[in-house]
């Protein structure tokens, strides 16, 4: 017969033993925070005797080994000797002991640790990647602090984005393959103070290899010192059509390329287009033009997807369908529906893959959707009414109308699910830059970007990174590092397309067929006022979309 009694005296032994453990430990953390506290406190008075100071230091010390041999698996103590040696400067061994913590199965430790330990590796040799890992947690942190507006939450967020620019690797780092190409004008062509700044881009209907480039021109310039407008009356936005540029032009041993050069046979056509004189537009608001405008195709034609104050004196989304032939604007929709919180802009067109390669005839384009990503986290889908389109397009008024959209994917939350399907990355910091993009594999790639901060709060420093969601664009199932383009400053991209390099296939000297690759082109902006063409390997991208920033 089992001895009952015995086991309870066990128990109660047991019991009591970690009772007493656990009052030790939380003595020894009291005792050793306070010494430190104190010991901070004294670093400013001039009066102290330092002999005290640093005894105090290694009794404070020995507490926090003693409560880490009690419970070895338990991490404040290591936080705190952390702490310790951060402040007297031993940043290599503040980072070792916080590498060791973070592998710990405590997962208590705070967002301050994580965004303390990250701050550090600045102070460290080779720890540039880790500090970028640390500040991407934070800012993809989903934790009950950020849910309830915690203010210490935020103050955390607002240093990672501050600080995060001090980590960032340029793209080239993370895709070798970067080839990058400065578009410019001659001076004739474009009106006088005017730059160029944030092109898109499609593939031509014509050729496989050829793009359409829309390119953006303003009358105003950042200070880059405080990121403020600079403008003599109002600002102003001017637009134009580059027709048939070749892929080939891309490259790094090409610096510049002149769009308007009659000497450039690669060099279609390029010609400024005007909306209709009949529409109505807004010209008492000091903004004017239409911005960022996203090329796409839908149902066999050329369309755009822009932000403009000139409709409603606020910053609404506006569709354009082009006449390619006369490089003119034939029809503007103002979208209304969703939204319309007063500053709709950076919405992304998404383009499926048969809709990409444009000179497929046999493709079926009558039921062909035009879709939209409104915004990542919460993801929104929105869709156009394209009765309202058929309608307008039926009729002769020349004048601006409506198109309504509605949600298809309406606010699902957290869309980036991890393989232990709990554990979810916030993306609330992110917009929508360029198109979402199908691949052949069915799922979607875009690019998005974040605004950090860099030596004041006016200093605005963009960072971007690819997405990729699932064949039904419900989930996020790739994500890229953080990267800038050139410049750690104002960078903006609005163009993205997939084009096959070595596309015609010629035979080589031994009768074969070269293979060819698939590649993105990627267009972009820097301050407003220089415009970029480059082009990546796509395999290269999504071999780099195994980046998870998560403790």
């Amino acid at each position: 017969m089992t001895d009952l009694s015995s086991t309870s005296t066990v128990v109660t032994t047991t019991t009591t033993t970690q009772l007493q453990n656990m009052q030790r430990w939380e003595h020894l953390i009291h005792r050793a925070t306070s010494i430190l506290q104190s010991n901070n406190n004294s670093n400013n008075n001039r009066n102290i005797d330092i002999s005290t100071l640093l005894h105090n230091n290694k009794i404070a010390i020995k507490c926090l080994l003693t409560a880490l041999n009690i419970f070895p698996d338990k991490i404040q103590p290591i936080i705190l000797l952390c702490s310790y040696f951060k402040s007297i400067g031993d940043n290599e061994k503040a980072l070792t002991l916080g590498m060791y913590a973070m592998q710990s199965e405590d997962v208590s430790f705070p967002l301050t640790f994580l965004y303390d330990m990250g701050s550090t590796c600045c102070h460290v040799r080779g720890k540039k990647e880790l500090g970028l890992f640390l500040h991407d947690c934070i800012l993809h942190a989903t934790s009950k602090e950020k849910e309830n507006n915690d203010a210490t939450f935020k103050k955390i967020d607002f240093l990672a984005k501050y600080n995060i620019h001090l980590y960032l690797p340029c793209i080239e780092s993370i895709c070798p393959s970067f080839q990058l190409t400065k578009l410019i004008f001659n001076s004739n062509t474009i009106d006088s103070g005017f730059k160029l700044c944030n092109p898109s881009v499609v593939l031509s209907d014509k050729n496989k290899n050829k793009l359409l480039i829309n390119m953006r021109s303003v009358n105003y310039l950042y200070d880059q010192e405080t990121c403020k407008v600079k403008y003599s009356d109002c600002v102003q936005t001017n637009n134009y059509i580059v027709q048939g540029f070749d892929c080939a032009n891309i490259n790094n041993n090409n610096k510049e390329y002149i769009l308007d050069d009659n000497s450039n046979n690669n060099f279609d056509e390029l010609k400024p287009y005007n909306c209709l004189n009949s529409i109505t537009w807004n010209h008492s608001v000091s903004i004017k033009g239409l911005e960022d405008i996203r090329l796409f195709w839908c149902r066999k034609r050329l369309w755009g997807l822009c932000a403009t104050f000139m409709l409603k004196q606020t910053l609404t989304q506006c569709l354009i369908l082009f006449n390619e032939e006369q490089n003119s604007i034939e029809k503007v929709f103002l979208v209304e529906g969703y939204g319309n919180n007063g500053r709709e802009k950076n919405w992304s067109p998404i383009q499926r893959l048969d809709k990409q390669q444009f000179m497929n005839k046999e493709r079926e384009e009558e039921n062909e959707e035009m879709e939209f990503v409104y915004k990542v986290d919460p993801l929104v889908i929105l869709r156009v009414n394209y009765e309202d389109i058929t309608n307008a397009l039926d009729i002769s008024n020349k004048d601006m109308m409506s198109v309504q959209v509605k949600p298809i994917r309406n606010a699902i939350d957290n869309p980036y699910g991890l393989v232990d399907g709990y554990n979810v990355l916030s993306f609330t910091g992110y917009r929508g830059n360029t198109n979402t993009m199908q691949l052949k594999d069915k799922t979607f790639l875009t690019l998005v970007h974040g605004v950090g901060y860099g030596e004041n709060n006016n200093m605005m420093k963009y960072y971007h990174r690819f997405i990729r969601y699932n064949k039904d664009i419900n989930q996020i199932v790739g994500i890229s590092k953080p990267f800038y383009f050139t410049k750690n400053a104002i960078e903006f991209a609005v163009g993205l397309a997939l084009i096959e390099d070595n596309i015609s296939n010629d035979n080589n000297d031994n009768g074969n067929t070269e293979p060819s690759e698939e590649k993105i082109i990627i267009t972009f902006g820097v301050f407003d006022c220089e415009a970029f063409i480059s082009s990546i390997s796509l395999s290269e991208v999504l071999n780099s979309m195994n980046w998870t920033p998560c403790v």
